[in-house]
């Protein structure tokens, strides 16, 4: 009569098989750590990044910070509308507290909503602030290539037998 059972040769397989996986892959992520990677940056030491789209309203400008919701926008002092998203340099979000603290002036290019505050503002890196100009600086400058007058503005209280005429 045989007393011991016919699957113990097997689950000690098992476990002694299982016992030496665990160990090759305990060691794997262990000799990954050593390899050193490292971010790619720009000359000042920065991580490099994508270039930023803005959108075709968007302008250029340098803000001052002052006591939440004011900020001076070239000189004139504006208001940040309620519900503004700041982005930084690397495009996380940051609160018009923080800036107000720090007291500095910044490059940025910033869009404004329907009251003529300001509703998105994109805080520019150096070289972004040397580099870029907004998308409506490019559009007025296509226009002057074209010998379009990009400030002109059509008077919409012009009579209808008053305006010009065209060929066709």
């Amino acid at each position: 009569m045989n007393r011991c059972p016919a699957f113990a040769p097997i689950s000690l397989r098992f476990a002694s098989s299982a016992l030496l996986l665990a160990l090759c892959l305990g060691a794997v992520p262990a000799a990954s750590a050593q390899q050193n990677f490292s971010a790619a940056t720009d000359d000042a030491g920065q991580p490099l990044t994508l270039p930023r789209n803005f959108p075709d309203k968007a302008d250029k400008g340098r803000i001052l910070f002052l006591d939440p919701p004011t900020a001076k926008l070239n000189g004139e002092k504006i208001l940040i509308s309620p519900g503004a998203r700041i982005k930084d340099q690397h495009n996380r979000m940051i609160t018009v507290a923080q800036l107000a603290l720090t007291k500095e002036e910044f490059n940025v290019m910033y869009t404004r909503d329907a009251m003529q505050q300001i509703g998105d503002i994109w805080l520019l890196s150096d070289y972004e602030a040397k580099h870029a100009i907004s998308p409506k600086q490019k559009r007025d400058l296509q226009l002057r290539y074209m010998g379009i007058d990009p400030t002109h503005k059509i008077d919409p209280l012009v009579p209808f037998n008053q305006l010009p005429k065209f060929s066709r």
